[in-house]
């Protein structure tokens, strides 16, 4: 299955960005999701989340927008099954701009939609309508989130202002608030040297939560820590990723799954992967990136092809 796969996997520079990616398997397919950035538009770009298959990185089916519009809907953060509904539920941001403008303003907001068959989805709907409610920063600006199931509770980290906020769920992804008005779950004194943060993604392993994610400052990295509690993490640590020839800004928002616990028709070459994209050249707006795959077996040793 995992034979001769060559990075990037996926680059559609200089015309497109493959950014953000999320991931799911079911019936031999794996489903990547991603931020798509569209840079043939005069004088502006156009941000949506597209989605591919693939039963192997090697051969991919063509890319198909799967939410579109002048929201600019994009950083899918994760795909797994609703809590309530059993269907499948996926979160992401919206990322309104002014004209001229490529950044997301203060109108960014996380939202959720479901599926049956991970390629249609039911229309998005917004988590918190009127963004951050915190009180350690006043901005209501939400993006990158990533949602967490621990038995009846739900948990939705984001990024706000550089650092990680945290809302909660206790009815079943219906309404949320926040879980930490006073500080965020992860901020700048968590970082090795005060960086700003984003694309988190977590995961639970031999009975701990194991969060990933990114600084904002360059080049790029990938940073880890582990706790007992969604709350209270320690400090990160940066992997000792290997070097991208092809993406020389270095690589960023991880996306990980366990193959041990997929129905692979093969035995996998390692029990992690790493999707992630890798911030490459030319630098014009920023947002130039491919996709690329790492395989682990300890969640901590990487080996990128």
């Amino acid at each position: 299955m995992f034979e001769s796969i060559r990075n990037p996997i996926l680059d559609d520079m200089p015309l497109f960005a493959i950014r953000d990616p999320a991931v799911a398997y079911a019936d031999g397919l794996f489903y990547i999701y991603y931020t798509y950035v569209d840079f043939r538009r005069p004088g502006n770009i156009y941000i949506s989340t597209h989605m591919r298959t693939t039963p192997d990185f090697r051969s991919f089916s063509p890319t198909q927008e799967v939410f579109a519009g002048p929201n600019h809907y994009s950083s899918p953060g994760n795909v797994f099954r609703h809590p309530v509904s059993g269907r499948w539920a996926i979160c992401f941001q919206s990322y309104p701009f002014s004209p001229g403008k490529d950044t997301g303003d203060q109108r960014c907001r996380l939202f959720l939609a479901e599926s049956d068959d991970l390629i249609n989805w039911s229309a998005p709907r917004v988590l918190a309508p009127d963004g951050a409610a915190h009180k350690y920063n006043s901005s209501p600006r939400q993006i990158d989130p990533y949602i967490v199931l621990d038995g009846d509770h739900a948990f939705c980290f984001y990024k706000t202002e550089g650092e990680l906020g945290l809302l909660v769920s206790t009815d079943g992804l219906a309404t949320w608030g926040e879980a930490l008005t006073d500080r965020p779950a992860i901020g700048r004194s968590h970082m090795p040297t005060g960086e700003t943060v984003e694309n988190p993604y977590v995961l639970r392993h031999e009975n701990k939560w194991w969060m990933f994610l990114s600084p904002c400052s360059a080049p790029r990295k990938i940073g880890y820590t582990v706790s007992t509690s969604l709350t209270d993490w320690p400090p990160i640590k940066y992997l000792d990723f290997p070097l991208l020839p092809w993406a020389t800004h270095g690589p960023t928002a991880p996306a990980i799954l366990d193959l041990t616990t997929l129905q692979l028709p093969a035995p996998p070459p390692a029990r992690w992967l790493m999707l992630f994209h890798g911030d490459c050249e030319p630098r014009r707006s920023g947002h130039e990136a491919v996709l690329a795959l790492a395989l682990s077996n300890d969640l901590l040793n990487w080996r990128v092809g």
